[in-house]
């Protein structure tokens, strides 16, 4: 049986084994950007024999992440989504229906290439029906729990209760370094598989600063909204009227 991990658990392994002379920067740097299958193609089996002091687990999850990358850069080019969200905008909805991909090949892309064509940085959370990480590119301001349970109101868990029907909300992480974001969240749904086995939506949450977007409000993209605070976990969440709360919050007391 093939064992794989996520880029979740890779980080976590990294900090406890990591290889001479190899940066945290040089861990970002294997999951960002990949000029190379840009425009070229690449070669995604050289690239990941590079880093032969990386254990067998960690390169099967370099080989299964650069793998999509070149997949989705060769169905929507940095050229092409470039001029899309210049000419319409950052609404990866709207770019997934200029471009004709599905929205989480757009909301990957945008995360991606985020410093090349967007000049900000972009944050990227994909997960599966259970809550576990599959991804998570970090932006600041937004932060993700060490372990499990997740704020039960992140927009990305309705996503997943409604499969395939994208999500806008505002959001705003409480906390002293909390950000301000407009988000998108969208759980895709895969193919029907051939045995029984259970249908699992995998769910996305794009995070954009909010200061980064126009700020004139519209229809389609209501930045006028009030956003809705979430939290980080219930257990260090300082939201004292929270209907989602399962867990005593260390920060009770200020309530």
């Amino acid at each position: 049986m093939k064992t794989t991990l996520n880029f979740y658990e890779f980080s976590r392994w990294f900090e406890q084994n990591r290889p001479n002379n190899f940066s945290r920067a040089g861990l970002r740097a294997l999951f960002d950007y990949f000029e190379e299958f840009e425009e070229s193609g690449g070669d995604v089996t050289r690239r990941v024999e590079a880093f032969s002091q990386l254990s067998v687990q960690a390169q099967q999850l370099m080989q299964d992440y650069l793998a999509q990358y070149q997949k989705d850069a060769l169905a929507l080019p940095q050229t092409t989504l470039s001029r899309i969200l210049n000419e319409f905008g950052s609404d990866p909805v709207e770019a997934a229906r200029r471009s004709g991909q599905a929205l989480p090949v757009v909301m990957r892309r945008m995360a991606s290439l985020s410093a090349q064509i967007l000049n900000v940085e972009v944050g990227l959370l994909i997960c599966d029906a259970s809550g576990s990480v599959l991804f998570n590119k970090p932006v600041p301001g937004f932060k993700l729990p060490i372990s499990a349970g997740f704020c039960a109101i992140w927009p990305v868990f309705e996503a997943l209760q409604l499969p395939m029907r994208p999500i806008r909300l505002k959001l705003q992480q409480n906390g002293r370094e909390g950000g301000l974001f407009q988000s998108v969240s969208f759980a895709q749904l895969p193919e029907i598989p051939a045995r029984a086995d259970p249908v699992l939506p995998v769910g996305y949450m794009l995070l954009q600063p909010h200061e980064s977007l126009p700020q004139v409000p519209s229809a389609e993209m209501p930045h006028a909204q009030m956003p809705r605070e979430v939290g980080l976990t219930c257990r260090l969440c300082t939201r004292a009227d929270c209907f989602a709360r399962r867990e005593i919050s260390v920060f009770a007391e200020e309530f």
